[in-house]
């Protein structure tokens, strides 16, 4: 596929070429070259069904390549629409604000996933540590026995 590209720079479908490739990547955790393919992708020629698995999985490569900040803008693009990638795009999106400390952001997104299937079970730890640093132990002592 790679010397197909470089080989046919114009042929028409160039674009679902380099998701394809970008996708391969990921999925074979390779994500520097997932992230080199995606960064070559035209999200305006996306479809809006491919959008939301196009941000995550571009920021997911960003997030464990340590480009936290490129991370951020691509959860940020699908954190606020109801997709299945949705709930770990908010989660990536406020761990980033937590290591960062924007906290009130990071409070925002791991409140949001409380009830989350996936994430419910994490995110108290977070929130507890947020409420410490804000020093509101009454809040920490109403969430506490939840945990």
């Amino acid at each position: 596929m790679i010397k197909f590209i470089r080989t046919h720079p114009e042929f028409p479908r160039i674009n679902e070429a380099y998701l394809a490739l970008g996708d391969y990547f990921f999925q074979n955790k390779n994500y520097r070259k997932a992230v080199t393919y995606f960064e070559l992708v035209n999200r305006q020629e996306l479809t809006p069904e491919k959008l939301p698995e196009y941000f995550f999985r571009t920021g997911y490569s960003h997030y464990i390549r340590g480009d936290k900040s490129r991370a951020l803008l691509m959860f940020s693009e699908i954190k606020d629409i109801d997709t299945e990638y949705t709930p770990p795009a908010i989660y990536y999106y406020s761990q980033i604000a937590y290591e960062q400390k924007m906290y009130e952001t990071a409070m925002d997104g791991f409140t949001r996933l409380k009830n989350d299937e996936t994430f419910g079970n994490v995110v108290p730890f977070y929130i507890v540590q947020m409420l410490y640093l804000r020093k509101d132990y009454d809040q920490i002592l109403e969430i506490a026995p939840d945990m």
